[in-house]
């Protein structure tokens, strides 16, 4: 029998270091862009990430990140950026602007970049992290009392629907407000001066 000698230490392969990869969430977030549910218990931030970018109708933008913490674990992401020159407007994700939560904390709505004239607002769950597009613009506040109490004041970029073009009272593009259910559909729409007071 032929004894074969280990090899010598020397001659080994170097044990190599499992590679750690980074959370998203653990970059720094924008201050000036996060919210605090309700009951202070779940907060969502924006990180941003320099070195990569998502494509939107605006040209290129900083890849962002919409992450959520909640109690003392770890913050995860909820809402992951995305944006290439395939996507509809509406889908793209990048940019996220407005984060406001529903009064029952169970829903974050959120703006993004979609057409040059108007924002696109979106809703996404905060158990499961389900997302969906809403409409063109964004939610202003929900709607405590009245009528369409449970509902929410949202704003839009339209072109002026009170005067005619050749009138010398057309405004061009303004901003209109109206009453949205939480699935976005539009109810009515709402004065400058009912706004105010719905907000």
């Amino acid at each position: 029998m032929v004894t074969v000698p280990a090899p010598a230490a020397s001659l080994a392969a170097p044990a190599r270091t499992a590679e750690v990869l980074r959370s998203p969430c653990e970059g720094p977030g924008d201050p000036q862009r996060r919210a605090t549910s309700p009951d202070g218990r779940t907060s969502v931030f924006v990180v941003v990430d320099g070195t990569r970018q998502d494509e939107t109708t605006l040209g290129p933008e900083p890849h962002e990140d919409l992450c959520m913490a909640r109690g003392s674990g770890p913050p995860t992401v909820l809402v992951a950026g995305r944006g290439t020159d395939a996507d509809p407007p509406e889908r793209i994700l990048a940019s996220f602007q407005d984060l406001l939560f529903a009064p029952d904390g169970a829903t974050l709505f959120f703006t993004t970049s979609a057409w040059v004239t108007s924002r696109a607002a979106h809703a996404v769950q905060i158990d499961g992290g389900k997302e969906s597009y809403l409409f063109d613009g964004r939610v202003v506040s929900p709607i405590t009392r009245g009528p369409h109490a449970g509902m929410y004041l949202a704003a839009h970029f339209r072109l002026d629907p009170d005067h005619p073009v050749d009138s010398p009272k057309y405004r061009g593009r303004i901003e209109t407000w109206s009453v949205v259910t939480r699935a976005g559909k539009a109810i009515r729409r709402v004065s400058d001066a009912e706004a105010e007071k719905l907000r």
